[in-house]
């Protein structure tokens, strides 16, 4: 049932049911469990979404919508997001690579591409970090969309007074740690399009939407988990692990996670060889949902050329010269 509590915007859940999700549930091994939506045919090649932070499964309608006729689309409620609980563990970069190992495990059998945005991303990180034998046999490729390996705290520029001293980033963590609900209305949808998104390049729509996802995030656990992505820190060997194609996204505009924490993993992941390529887009932080198609592009060549091309001839002793 989507239309429970915490109820999406009536608009966004129409659109989600119009595309036919089989739902499931994966409980984790600390007692969370965590809504996976799937689309799609089923036995077709498949690709994993993981949403960011005060975000939830519809967050990744523009790819449901515009990926699901051509593949199985899979997308899961972080915990403590959507209808997703938190468990026991508190919620950390760790604990959510955690989370995505358990969704692939029970959730995914055939090799994947994992695309994942903000929080996503670093989901995506944290996996191949802590659980690199199943990651490299359930994928094939990975994007990591708008994402950081830390620092947060201090280069974030989604609050324009932050410069990285002690005292802004006290005040800025004071905000977002703030566990207050999001009202609706003009006001938040224009401070959305200005500290969040590109506000030369986005629709009212577009930041309607965003707004709407963010809003039916619990309070708490918008603030907890604001916190502990604030004092996030996993290593540049969690880039180095990664050990699939792999394509960075970044927003030329964005604000929350600078441009310059993706080229940081690019170049990373370039120096072990498994960079397909970086693509910097005209937008803010919510790249997917600003250029849509554009964003669905990159996901579909992706997918083409690990995911459903089909495997070179062997060049071996024996193969055949024609």
């Amino acid at each position: 049932n989507t239309e429970t509590f915490p109820l999406v915007h009536r608009d966004i859940a129409a659109a989600v049911r119009r595309c036919s999700p089989a739902v499931s549930w994966v409980d984790t091994a600390d007692g969370a469990r965590l809504r996976v939506m799937s689309f799609g045919p089923a036995d077709a090649p498949t690709l994993v979404f993981a949403h960011g932070w005060a975000c939830r499964a519809e967050y990744w309608l523009p790819q449901i919508q515009g990926l699901a006729g051509e593949f199985r689309v899979v997308c899961y409620d972080q915990r403590g997001h959507g209808f997703s609980t938190t468990g026991e563990r508190d919620i950390d970069g760790d604990v959510i690579g955690d989370d995505l190992a358990a969704v692939m495990d029970a959730a995914v059998s055939s090799p994947a591409i994992v695309i994942g945005h903000s929080m996503g991303g670093i989901s995506i990180l944290s996996w191949w970090k802590h659980h690199p034998e199943q990651a490299k046999k359930k994928s094939v490729g990975a994007l990591l969309a708008n994402t950081t390996l830390g620092s947060i705290a201090t280069e974030t520029k989604v609050l324009p007074f932050n410069n990285g001293s002690e005292f802004t980033v006290r005040i800025g963590r004071m905000l977002l740690g703030a566990a207050m609900p999001i009202p609706r209305g003009k006001l938040t949808r224009n401070m959305v399009r200005t500290l969040v998104m590109n506000p030369r390049r986005t629709t009212d729509e577009q930041a309607t939407f965003v707004c709407e996802i963010a809003r039916t995030c619990n309070a708490g656990v918008r603030a907890r988990t604001a916190l502990a992505l604030a004092d996030l820190d996993l290593g540049d060997e969690a880039a180095e692990a990664v050990a699939v194609p792999t394509v960075v996204t970044t927003g030329t505009a964005d604000h929350v996670l600078p441009d310059s924490m993706g080229k940081r993993i690019a170049a990373i992941i370039e120096r072990t060889g498994h960079l397909e390529k970086l693509v910097e887009l005209e937008t803010g932080h919510t790249g997917n949902v600003e250029a849509p198609e554009k964003f669905n592009d990159i996901v579909r060549k992706l997918a083409e050329k690990h995911l459903i091309a089909p495997p070179e001839a062997d060049e071996g002793p024996g193969a055949s010269a024609d």
